[in-house]
């Protein structure tokens, strides 16, 4: 199978690139395909496209409602994974504890100088 690239001459037809999923139609002969740079283009015979194409608008028509369910589920998921990291980031403030044991029980309380004065016997 002839391959042609997007500065090719090509002759009329229908044309496909695989990877790229790019369709392109060339209406005169020897015309350039116009499509992606670095993709290979392969030319499909139009028998082939005569019976390719109803099984293709077919398979639209049957699988389209899936496909808004789907795309609108995923959108609405979307949504409310980000609402739930926002107040999960906002409440994550509450989760950090400000208790520290080692100034808690091995600190000495800082005292006055006043108070240390009081405390002594005097002599």
């Amino acid at each position: 199978m002839k391959t042609y690239t997007h500065d090719n001459l090509a002759p009329k037809g229908v044309y496909v690139a695989p990877r790229a999923m790019d369709v392109r139609y060339v209406g005169a002969d020897e015309e350039t395909i116009g499509g992606l740079a670095g993709h290979h283009y392969y030319r499909i015979p139009s028998p082939l496209l005569l019976l390719v194409a109803p099984l293709l608008g077919g398979a639209f028509v049957v699988l389209f409602p899936f496909l808004v369910f789907a795309f609108t589920a995923w959108i609405i998921a979307a949504v409310l994974i980000k609402w739930a990291q926002s107040i999960a980031s906002a409440l994550a403030v509450y989760a950090r504890s400000d208790w520290e044991p080692n100034a808690a029980y091995f600190k000495k309380n800082p005292k006055s100088k006043d108070e240390d004065k009081k405390n002594k016997p005097e002599k």
